[in-house]
């Protein structure tokens, strides 16, 4: 998985401006821009909610 956007914002000293930028572009082209979701998927691109998922025991047969 790339992450490119995280990458930008590290190698940049206007990690501010380029995030206003993308939620500039995210309210005005988005049908959802100012939605709440909307920011958190643009603040996901940046790495804010990565993780890795959880390890789960598996109950029956996996096809």
């Amino acid at each position: 998985m790339s992450n490119s956007g995280l990458q930008a914002a590290k190698d940049s000293f206007l990690e501010e401006l380029i995030i206003r930028r993308e939620l500039a572009i995210n309210n005005k082209y988005f049908l959802d821009g100012r939605d709440p979701n909307s920011y958190t998927g643009v603040a996901w691109v940046y790495g804010v909610h990565d993780r890795a998922g959880f390890e789960r025991p598996i109950l029956g047969k996996v096809r």
